[in-house]
């Protein structure tokens, strides 16, 4: 299977490091929770994130539905602010908009009860994941027992893989829902669909979702592999992958079901099994599944602080959530976390 943190390390830091995005025109009323907004629950759940399989096994796994927007804002200031990555706002989107195989997306759906209920900073994330971070690298790459270990220059992760009921596997870089695939070689395996589901190497076999649990279809993508695609006609998609599925390509708005690029061929998405609340916004930027068009959605590490609390684009709508509620000291300015994070936190 897929590593849980298949850690792109030369993006990271930068990313980690971006500066607090200037923000968007729209509502800035403190929301100290991030509720708000229209808060209808509902949606079919047949968008959700499918499970993985194992070596060899179907991709199916549990549907998951629609995420409630309060509880993942909590969840990806959190992990934003803790896990040198992407940054708050992205992590937020592909909380929405990630499905299937890829198991960073599974497990982050699957601990969101987890993380929004912490309000002990970092160590609540360390608590739900198995991940801590600090400045002590470099260092090698490791399983040490069943903690997997990795390095970007000084920035230093441990993925405690046993914590979350997984296994540290060197040949899938991570740790692994087992039973572990068979080591392969990318250059030179043939990827397929078996019974619906795409079957990639990612160092060790791995199984994508069964698509038709996401309303797509097995079969070839536009970057010449296989994977899950839309129903529709082509369309030119900036991002694809064999083991999983983001829905965070809009094309345009269709009642309030978004017409969004999968793997390169179009896919009518009810956005309602995205977000609670959530219906198709158009903007200047684009269309997209959300709660508002106030700001850009996954644009940035956040949108910037104001005062003690951290502002986030949360599905196009402008929250703010007071970093002291989570556990933490506050929100820097220059990052546009709450801290103390990695950064922060070291001498």
């Amino acid at each position: 299977m897929r590593a849980l943190f298949p850690f792109a390390f030369a993006s990271i830091l930068a990313l980690a490091l971006v500066p607090a995005a200037a923000g968007c025109d729209g509502d800035t009323t403190e929301n100290p929770t991030g509720s708000g907004g229209s808060g209808a629950s509902g949606g079919a759940g047949g968008a959700g994130g499918a499970g993985t399989g194992g070596s060899g096994g179907e991709g199916g796994g549990t549907t998951q539905g629609p995420l409630d927007p309060e509880a993942a804002l909590r969840a990806a200031v959190l992990v934003g602010s803790c896990l040198p990555d992407d940054g708050i706002n992205r992590w937020l989107e592909q909380f929405y908009t990630g499905r299937g195989g890829d198991e960073i997306d599974t497990l982050f759906r699957e601990k969101l009860g987890c993380l929004e209920a912490k309000t002990n900073g970092c160590e609540g994330v360390t608590e739900c994941l198995g991940v801590t971070v600090d400045l002590t690298g470099p260092c090698a790459t490791s399983c040490d027992g069943n903690v997997y270990e990795a390095c970007d220059d000084s920035l230093h992760f441990q993925h405690d893989c046993g914590a979350i009921g997984k296994t540290c596997s060197l040949e899938a870089g991570g740790c692994v829902t087992e039973p572990v695939g068979a080591t392969c070689d990318y250059s030179t395996y043939v990827a397929s669909c078996v019974d619906g589901t795409p079957r990639a190497c990612l160092g060790v076999e791995a199984s994508g979702p069964a698509c038709a649990s996401l309303g797509l279809t097995c079969g070839d993508t536009s970057f010449g592999d296989v994977g899950c695609i839309g129903n529709g006609p082509a369309c030119d998609a900036l991002t694809g992958s064999t083991v999983s599925v983001n829905f965070d390509e809009g094309i345009a708005c269709d009642g309030e079901n978004l017409r969004t690029c999968v793997n390169g061929f179009e896919h009518n998405l009810d956005c309602a099994t995205l977000g609670q609340g959530f219906t198709c916004q158009t903007a200047s930027f684009g269309a997209f599944c959300g709660l508002d068009a106030a700001c850009e959605p996954g644009t940035g590490a956040s949108l910037g602080c104001d005062g003690d609390s951290v502002m986030v684009c949360n599905g196009g709508r402008m929250d703010r959530i007071d970093c002291k509620l989570l556990g933490f000291t506050g929100c820097d300015t220059q990052l546009g976390l709450c801290v103390p994070s990695v950064y922060t936190s070291q001498p």
